[in-house]
């Protein structure tokens, strides 16, 4: 009698599996996003978290005249969903003095700004972290501005990570170095932030 062979079908493989969907996230005035999802939306005012100006500019030597509007850059620079959250991280430039005439009217501050939203995109938590601000005597150290106050802030492998000098104390003692990492693999983390004394 000829034995049975019995055929060996091999496992299909394991579908692909899908990365969540993420939310759009797009300008919605001067200094607001628009996030969106399916049916669901929600506008962020980020008003009171950009450092430096956001209003009107004026021209002190010009009896204070008005000169244009301060009109904030806004960059996304990670969107995360996880555990039924999203997670968006922006860099914002905005002017630092509205006084174009005035005290760093010519430069920019820059402000990394954290947001967690839930399943809906409803606001459940905001960090905003000033890494260059001149008129408080904050400088950005990694990565460096270029001369037209540019940078090339960005995540690398996953995380960003950037580092600030606050050189506001008169006294060098008092200058501090901090370091800001973002993990997009632990967005619920947030901004881990570490200071120490600044050498000379």
């Amino acid at each position: 009698m000829t034995p049975a062979y019995s055929r060996q079908v091999r496992p299909a493989p394991s579908a692909t599996k899908q990365k969540p969907a993420l939310p759009a996230v797009t300008r919605a005035g001067n200094t607001s996003l628009r996030l969106a999802i399916g049916a669901d939306s929600a506008i962020v005012d980020l008003k009171n978290d950009i450092q430096g100006c956001v209003g009107k500019l004026y021209d002190s030597f010009s009896t204070m005249k008005v000169v244009g509007k301060a009109i904030p850059k806004i960059k996304v620079l990670d969107r995360v969903a996880k555990d039924n959250n999203y997670y968006v991280v922006v860099l914002t430039t905005a002017t630092s003095n509205c006084n174009i005439q005035g005290q760093c009217g010519a430069a920019d501050d820059l402000t990394l700004i954290w947001l967690k939203l839930d399943s809906r995109l409803k606001l459940e938590g905001k960090k905003a972290i000033a890494i260059e601000q001149c008129r408080a005597f904050l400088h950005l150290v990694e990565p460096e501005l270029d001369y037209d106050g540019n940078t090339s802030i960005k995540l690398s492998s996953g995380k960003l990570n950037v580092k600030f000098a606050d050189e506001m104390d008169f006294n060098d003692e008092k200058h501090t170095l901090s370091e800001l990492v973002y993990d997009r693999s632990l967005p619920e983390n947030g901004f881990i932030i570490t200071t120490q004394k600044k050498n000379k």
